[in-house]
């Protein structure tokens, strides 16, 4: 039987994957040179020192960013589907990540 998962660690992990969505949705609105830490933070309602911990620059996060996106484009592509379902699938991620 496997240990629960200590909530420090836990913790950790949410406040990277919100960090990493308030980004995201940040870069979608502005692009990724108007992105700023600050605004991140505030986004996520978590303080600077917490995204410090995570992204040690703003490169970082974006980067971060843009990885995950490849990631969950990688992950569709090797997904098994008929093409028109696949072409609509990336149709509407695309739409839905500007």
């Amino acid at each position: 039987m496997s240990e629960p998962e200590r909530p420090r660690r836990r913790d950790f992990e949410d406040n990277r994957t919100r960090i990493l969505e308030a980004a995201r949705h940040l870069i979608a609105e502005r692009g990724p040179e108007a992105l700023s830490i600050s605004e991140v933070v505030r986004r996520a309602d978590l303080n600077r020192t917490t995204a410090y911990k995570h992204f040690r620059t703003r490169d970082e996060l974006v980067g971060a960013v843009m990885e995950a996106l490849a990631d969950e484009v990688g992950e569709m592509l090797t997904q098994p589907m008929a093409f028109g379902e696949r072409v609509d699938h990336m149709a509407r991620f695309f739409a839905e990540h500007p």
